[in-house]
């Protein structure tokens, strides 16, 4: 019998391969999809259609979805619910309810761009939908699939072990022997965005990090992989990493008072509340070269034959306007460059967006395209 997470592995393989080879077995160019067009949106009549129809159910992969659903019911008296889910599950369970005819899901708030673009979208399972009155204010790239908002992967440390700042100031260093078995993070293959991060370094970001290990060793990285990318990856993967299933362990094994060594860690930006709300010593490696983390966008799309459907408009719209607050507690950037970004940066980390690497949604197909390779170059090199 099938685990909701390998089923989802299966159907995301088979989907990767008849997307990534052509007849001949060569790999293809990514398949050209048309955008989809803004819909003109009419408030007041999404707004009366919505209150005849059964309550909103959202999913999103922050903890935050619970205080968008009241904040909106509040708002408009429509009743709605939502509900925190990873990735995996979430594709699971559209991808099964479409299949069967019997949706009770309508959005997905998700950070699977590649798994939207490769999956989802391709099979139908989601649709994209953007209001006209918002068109002119998200950058063309980021409408299909919508980008929700930017959230971020950072490098942190206990600030109560290392009260003189980060101990590192290289990612390269995560690969030393001084932190094997030392450095915590959400398991890759649990958590796509690391995938589709460790890919996009190995297309995109192969001199930046050549660089950085030439500054981090004092000589020219040797390496029998394709470039210095899949190189970092194989050490990151070599180095006996803790990996937990979920953000909020490996904040608490960082970030826990009354340690005496805790390990480094790669933590969602939104675990930086735990600071305030659970007195943990988290930090953020500012100067950390050649980045500080990663940024990646979440998605908010409708999922096909939604059961509300002018609810979920009426909630898309909300959320990318006066109902962000939720998304940018924790120093989210939205896709609506009409809502300034939230001056609440995590860690103390001042002007973030400037000092990560961020991820191509351009790219997401590519990406997904390379998926099952990464995961197993990254199985095969993890120790």
């Amino acid at each position: 019998m099938y685990t909701r997470l390998s089923r989802y592995l299966l159907v995301g393989v088979i989907a990767a391969a008849s997307l990534a080879c052509t007849k001949t077995g060569a790999p293809a160019e990514p398949l050209a999809r048309p955008a989809s067009a803004p819909e003109h949106m009419d408030l007041d009549a999404l707004l009366m259609q919505a209150a005849q129809e059964p309550p909103l159910v959202v999913y999103n992969n922050s903890g935050v979805v619970t205080d968008e659903a009241a904040s909106f019911a509040a708002r408009y008296g429509v009743k709605a619910t939502g509900i925190k889910a990873n990735t995996p599950e979430m594709i699971e369970k559209v991808s099964r309810e479409v299949e069967a005819g019997n949706v009770t899901t309508s959005i997905l708030q998700i950070e699977d761009g590649p798994g939207i673009a490769g999956l989802l979208q391709p099979q139908g399972y989601v649709v994209n939908w953007l209001p006209d009155t918002l068109a002119p204010s998200i950058r063309p790239e980021w409408q299909d699939p919508l980008v929700l908002v930017w959230h971020s992967l950072l490098f942190s440390y206990n600030t109560e072990v290392y009260p003189n700042g980060c101990p590192i100031k290289n990612i390269w260093e995560l690969t030393d022997p001084r932190w094997r078995g030392k450095v915590a993070y959400q398991d890759p293959l649990s958590k796509p965005t690391f995938i589709s991060w460790f890919a996009q370094l190995t297309m995109n970001n192969a001199d930046e990090l050549a660089a950085a290990y030439q500054a981090y060793a004092g000589q020219p990285l040797q390496t029998q992989e394709q470039n210095a990318s899949w190189e970092f990856v194989k050490r990151l993967a070599a180095n006996r990493p803790i990996l937990f299933a979920s953000d909020e362990d490996a904040s608490a094994a960082t970030g826990a008072p009354g340690q005496t060594d805790p390990p480094l860690s790669i933590l969602s930006s939104g675990k930086f509340r735990n600071v305030q709300d659970k007195g943990y010593a988290l930090g953020v490696c500012t100067g950390l070269q050649p980045w500080v983390g990663l940024a990646y966008p979440k998605y908010i799309v409708l999922v096909q034959n939604a059961p509300s459907p002018n609810a979920a408009r009426l909630f898309m719209n909300y959320v990318l306007t006066e109902g962000a607050d939720p998304e940018l507690a924790d120093g989210g950037i939205m896709s609506n460059s009409q809502i300034p970004p939230s001056a609440n940066d995590p860690g103390g980390l001042v002007d973030w967006s400037s000092q990560l690497m961020f991820q191509s949604s351009a790219q997401n197909l590519q990406m997904w395209q390379m998926r099952q390779t990464m995961e197993d170059f990254w199985r095969i090199n993890r120790q």
